[in-house]
Order: C-alpha cells, then sequence, then structure tokens
C-alpha cells in the first residue's frame, strides 16, 4: 500500500524530529500530520470515509504482518496502557463544560478504557481475530491524541510532565509503527570506511554486537578525507557513496557505534538492486572538509553549491542563446551515446524507448550533439568534475519526451536531404530551450529549489516552458 514516496515522506519526517531535536508533543505533530498525507493520498478516491477510518487502515495495513506476541512487547503501547488518570476526549470534556448540546453520550475517557481492555484481552490471547479489534481500539487512542494536540488542548496539552508522559508513549508507539513501514530501518546502518567488513571496527563493534552484514547499496553524496578520517558529506548528491547496510537487533549496539564514531547520523535513504530503496542511519559531520583557514561548514559549503549551480545556470541561458541561433541543419552524419540516451542525425525524427534506453533521431542531431556537449564541458568545468556520465541525462530525455508530446505530428516522419526546410526552425528552438530549462530545473532541485525560484531570478527573459 505504502509508496516509495510515501516511505521517503515518513524517513524525512523522522530525520527532521531527530535533528532538531524535537520534544516528543512536536515529533508527534509532525508524524501525524506525514501520516495524514499519506491517507489522504491513499484513499481519496473514498470520499465518504472519514479520517479515523483512513488511519485504522493504514496502520492495519502496515502492521498485518507483526504478530501479537511480537506487538505486546513493544515499550509505547506498555507505556499508553499505564498512564495515569485516564487520557480525556478533550472535544467531550469542552462540551460538557460549556453546556454543548451533544449527540455524544461517550464517556471522555472511554477510549483510553477501551485501549487498556484489549491490550489486557491481547496480552492473554494473543490470536489474529484479538489483534484485528485491538488494533482497532489502538487507532482510536491514537488519533483522540492527535485531535487533542491538533485542536490545541488545554486540559492535557500545555508543557507539563503529563504532557510528556502521554506524548512520549505516543512517540514510541508511533516510531515502532513507522519502523515496520520502513522494514526494520531504525535498526540499520550504512556503513562506510572501517564499520565496513574489511574494516578495524566490524569485528567488535558489529560482528560481537551481533549485527549482520545485508547487502552492498549506494547513497548520494562525498566521502571526504581530512586528517585521516573518511567523513560523509551529504551535501553534494551529484556523486554516489559505496556502503554496506548492517542491521542491528537492539539501538543498544547502534548507541554504543555512536560513542566511537563521535559523529551524529542521519537518517538517509540508499538504493540497492539497481532500483530498490532503503532507509539506514549513516554518520556524518557538522564540519565537512577543512582548508588553510581551517573548517568549512556544512552551511558554508551549501552556499559554495549554491554559488556554483547559479554560475551554472547563466551559463546555461548563454548556451541556450547561443544554440537557438544555429538553426540550420548540418549535414555531417553524427551519433553519439550519452548514457542510457543516443542521439543520431538522420533524415527523419524518430524517439523511441526500449529496454530503458531511448534512441532520438533527428535531422538537427549534430546540434543537438554539440549542445550537450557544451552544456555538459561547462558542467565539468564549474564543479571540477572528471566523470564522464553526465548526471542530468535523464532530464535532458525528458525534455525529448516532453517535446514529442508537443509536436507529436512532426516524428515518425522523413525528411529528405533537399526537403529539410520542412522541419519547422521554431521546432528546434523550442527543443533547445526545453533541454536548457530541464537541465536548469535538474541544477535547482539540487539545492532544494524544488519551484525553480533561482532559474526565474537568473533567467531574466524568463522563457519557462509551459
Amino acid at each position: 500500500m505504502l509508496s516509495i514516496d510515501d516511505k521517503t515522506h515518513i524517513a524525512k519526517t523522522l530525520d527532521f524530529c531527530w535533528y532538531l531535536n524535537l520534544n516528543d508533543q512536536m515529533k508527534c505533530q509532525e508524524i501525524f500530520g506525514s501520516l495524514n498525507t499519506i491517507w489522504n493520498r491513499i484513499f481519496f478516491v473514498h470520499e465518504q470515509t472519514s479520517d479515523l477510518s483512513n488511519f485504522r487502515n493504514l496502520i492495519e495495513d502496515i502492521l498485518k504482518d507483526i504478530p501479537s506476541a511480537k506487538l505486546i512487547t513493544w515499550d509505547g503501547l506498555i507505556h499508553l496502557s499505564e498512564i495515569k488518570p485516564l487520557i480525556k476526549d478533550d472535544y467531550i470534556e469542552l462540551s460538557r463544560n460549556n453546556n454543548i448540546e451533544s449527540n455524544n453520550n461517550e464517556n471522555s475517557t472511554s477510549k483510553h478504557e477501551e485501549y487498556i481492555n484489549y491490550f489486557q484481552k491481547i496480552q492473554s490471547n494473543p490470536s489474529n481475530k484479538i489483534k484485528k479489534k485491538f488494533l482497532g481500539k489502538l487507532t482510536r487512542l491514537l488519533y483522540l491524541i492527535r485531535s487533542n494536540i491538533a485542536h490545541g488542548s488545554k486540559s492535557q496539552y500545555q508543557g507539563s510532565e503529563r504532557n510528556e508522559i502521554i506524548s512520549r508513549a505516543t512517540y514510541f508507539t508511533l516510531k515502532h509503527i513507522l519502523n515496520v513501514a520502513l522494514d526494520n530501518a531504525l535498526f540499520k546502518i550504512a556503513a562506510y570506511g572501517e564499520l565496513k567488513r574489511d574494516g578495524n571496527l566490524f569485528k567488535p563493534l558489529v560482528k560481537q554486537k551481533n549485527g549482520k552484514f545485508l547487502y552492498k547499496a549506494k547513497v548520494k553524496g562525498n566521502l571526504i578525507y581530512s586528517k585521516n578520517t573518511l567523513m560523509y558529506d551529504p551535501i553534494n548528491d551529484l556523486n554516489e557513496v559505496d556502503v554496506e547496510i548492517l542491521e542491528f537487533s537492539n539501538a543498544n549496539s547502534i548507541h554504543d557505534i555512536d560513542l566511537v564514531e563521535c559523529m551524529p547520523r542521519r537518517f538517509r535513504s540508499y538504493q540497492y538492486n539497481v532500483n530498490e530503496v532503503g532507509y539506514a542511519w549513516i554518520y556524518e559531520r557538522f564540519l565537512s572538509i577543512e582548508n588553510h583557514s581551517g573548517p568549512i561548514y556544512t552551511f558554508e559549503r551549501t552556499v559554495s553549491l549554491e554559488l556554483k549551480i547559479k554560475t551554472f545556470l547563466f551559463a546555461l541561458i548563454s548556451i541556450r542563446q547561443k544554440f537557438i541561433n544555429m538553426d540550420k541543419i548540418s549535414n555531417e552524419q553524427a551519433i553519439k551515446i550519452f548514457g542510457k540516451l543516443t542521439i543520431n542525425t538522420t533524415n527523419y525524427i524518430h524517439y523511441e524507448k526500449h529496454n530503458h534506453n531511448t534512441d532520438f533521431s533527428h535531422p538537427y542531431g549534430q546540434n543537438f550533439i554539440k549542445l550537450i556537449d557544451e552544456i555538459g564541458n561547462s558542467y565539468k568545468a564549474i564543479f571540477n568534475s572528471l566523470e564522464d556520465l553526465l548526471p542530468f541525462t535523464d532530464e535532458i530525455d525528458g525534455a525529448i519526451y516532453h517535446d514529442k508530446d508537443l509536436h507529436n505530428e512532426f516524428y515518425n516522419r522523413f525528411y529528405p536531404s533537399d526537403d529539410n526546410k520542412n522541419v519547422p526552425p521554431e521546432m528546434y528552438r523550442h527543443l533547445v530551450k526545453d533541454i536548457i530549462y530541464f537541465v536548469g530545473d535538474w541544477g535547482c532541485r539540487r539545492i532544494g529549489d524544488f519551484n525553480a525560484d533561482l532559474w526565474t531570478e537568473v533567467d531574466s527573459t524568463n522563457q519557462v516552458i509551459n
């Protein structure tokens, strides 16, 4: 039921909570907000169902394969059953205190009472039938706590000790649920350096702590060497780092590694088996590199990356203007491969995908090859890259697909060499603009500018592709 985007949303929420060291109530608010977004996406077609019903269906789906015997050992569920006085429904309390008429004759603590009752039942009889009913009572209680917090409860959520007790038990419970959704990610580490199997720390901190190697994977970022120490830098996601995914049976083993690493860990996504995505902890430094003047902080590296991206965008605008004016068809025959994209100069326009590869044939093929080469040369010069494969070839492919969708009537047609005037120059110019814009949008996303605001700022002609 959960998509990769849903899981990534969850992982980013958890990382946000830990990185900013939010208190338990704020963690609950953030997590409930993310779950709300997810259940709205999944169940949006069922307009008649309530949020509570959607929340229950989501939780039941996540926990469907968790045995009851394991469920009842979760500390969050145990703590929820031990809270005294019982958690009240703040809406019912406020209605009665203000003499507001209501058809709800339910006791304000009934949801908590029912939860405790069924928690005791599933402890004594961990059957599937009891589990389903217990999950219904659990989601009702969690939804009550969410509502009390979201609607600004005045009776229980005022930064008091009781508030922290309720929020902490709720957070622990949500954390267990989300860990199941993320395939036990809270007990995984993306290891590089000495934690890998050939490193000096693997035996004492992994093998002797009952940790195990799962598989090799890749994470976006760079490894930086400074003072004989290998450090992970997540800021530059133009490259990938080879890691080994390790899994542990409990959090204490990871805490032991914390003491040795002496670095904060972040919750990151990784890729394995070509297209599969997982999530794990990875250790990183606040100080990511040093120069002759001393340490360069992550913030400074972010500013540096933004300046490089801005320079790259200015270069793209110059390249665009140059190639818009090069609207004469070259008689040179040329073919070139850019990763999974092959461009060929022919007398017909054709776009075809097969086995994740794309073939693009066009009378202006030579021009497009020179365009992409010039974009690549600018990228390599600005980012000091030695990589042959450009990181934005998928975006170029996307621009060509966009052009095919827009000018489909010109595709799969033959254009004799003496009749190339039938290929409209404005079609060629539009595709040049598309390619430049798609690559520029890629650059903006590298610095978190998902609306391409920097591109709009830099591009004085404001030629945004619709």
